[in-house]
């Protein structure tokens, strides 16, 4: 814990000596109370700040990324931060965003509905991928894939697996599927496990519309960026597209993205 707190206190520490307000939500009290951070609502937060500095690995920026439309700052302080922009030891780089020496890079989001008896549930927002699979103990999947309402293929496997480009290289990569580039207009579609010889990662335009229906009487998990929403069961129907929102990225480095798979995931070659 003491060193969360030191991590935060050189973060609001640098902030505040280049003449910049630092706020943090009064739930974050109970890391102790730092004397250089103004505490605060959430609702606050987001009236007045003009940008959200993420602390955390990979998962602190999804879930940063479900609770605010404000430009986010990742600061790696996990293991491997995909996302992240800086290291915590890069807080002289902190100059850039005072002097609005920066860019705005836009990362497209999923919108998810479970459809049950012709109604809809609340849409649910993902950064990275919306996961469909069965539950531990239960055999494997029978799953229809329709893209635009057409019937597309039928996958047998633990899951399927819709992504973004900024999820292409999270679990989907694990599981067999392609990169794509953060900014290309596509979504994929990647089976989990799966028991069928022909079954390959699909990329479709991000203006497709996807549905994942049971075929068989058993029901699946659906989650989303790590968060279980709810099952799925036959008669369901999962609609999946892309969404309205968008998560909005402040970039400091002139790293290209091959320079991050680089760094991040290795290279033999680099």
């Amino acid at each position: 814990m003491e060193h969360v707190r030191e991590g935060i206190w050189n973060v609001a520490n640098s902030l505040r000596e280049l003449g910049a307000t630092v706020l943090m939500e009064h739930q974050y009290r109970c890391l102790g109370e730092i004397e250089e951070i103004k505490y605060c609502t959430s609702e606050e937060v987001d009236q007045v700040a003009e940008a959200v500095l993420v602390l955390g690995g990979d998962g602190t920026l999804l879930r940063a990324a479900h609770e605010t439309r404000l430009p986010l700052l990742g600061i790696n302080f996990g293991h491997l931060g995909f996302i992240s922009e800086l290291t915590k030891e890069e807080t002289d780089l902190f100059s850039r965003l005072i002097e609005d020496d920066f860019q705005i890079e836009s990362r497209m989001m999923l919108r998810c509905v479970r459809i049950r008896n012709g109604e809809e549930n609340k849409p649910f927002y993902a950064l990275n991928d919306i996961v469909t699979s069965r539950g531990t103990g239960e055999s494997i999947l029978r799953m229809n894939l329709l893209i635009d309402d057409a019937y597309a293929d039928t996958y047998l496997a633990d899951g399927l697996i819709v992504t973004t480009p900024t999820g292409s290289t999270a679990y989907a990569l694990s599981a067999g599927g392609s990169i794509l580039e953060p900014d290309v207009e596509a979504l994929e579609i990647t089976p989990v496990c799966p028991h069928m010889l022909r079954a390959r990662s699909l990329v479709v335009s991000s203006q497709r519309k996807i549905a994942i229906m049971l075929a068989e009487e058993k029901s699946a998990h659906v989650v989303a960026d790590g968060i279980a929403l709810y099952d799925i069961q036959a008669g369901d129907r999962l609609e999946i597209k892309r969404g309205e929102k968008e998560t909005r990225f402040i970039r400091v480095h002139s790293r290209s993205f091959y320079d991050i798979l680089h760094e991040k995931l290795g290279s033999d070659t680099h």
